[in-house]
């Protein structure tokens, strides 16, 4: 099962992040792989800066909220992924699909 989420377009006008528009933020969660994806376009909006991690590696979710939206951040074993100005509804499901992930997974720990 695939889950993908980008950027609010209201949360990035409402919270002064208009240059954004055209760069969203976007997570995918692959749980057929068990790979999760950040992506977002470049400056150039020529190419995209994307960054994959095993759902193994994944040690803590912190989500960040504000008046419309919020950002989740996502602490992994090498790298620090965040993902901003998600719906606030997004931001909640996104946590509770990884937090039941991790408790299907008894034997290892996922998220710490």
């Amino acid at each position: 099962m695939i889950y993908e989420f980008q950027s609010s377009i209201k949360a990035l006008i409402i919270n002064l992040k208009i240059e954004y528009i055209l760069m969203p933020w976007k997570l995918k969660i692959d749980f057929k792989d068990e790979i999760l994806e950040v992506k977002q376009r470049n400056w150039f909006l020529i190419g995209y800066k994307a960054n994959s991690v095993s759902l193994r590696f994944i040690k803590s979710i912190t989500i960040q909220q504000y008046v419309s939206g919020s950002s989740v951040y996502i602490k992994t074993m090498g790298q620090n992924l965040e993902v901003k100005f998600l719906e606030k509804e997004d931001a909640e499901k996104i946590k509770e699909i990884l937090f039941n992930f991790n408790r299907g997974k008894a034997k290892q720990i996922i998220i710490a």
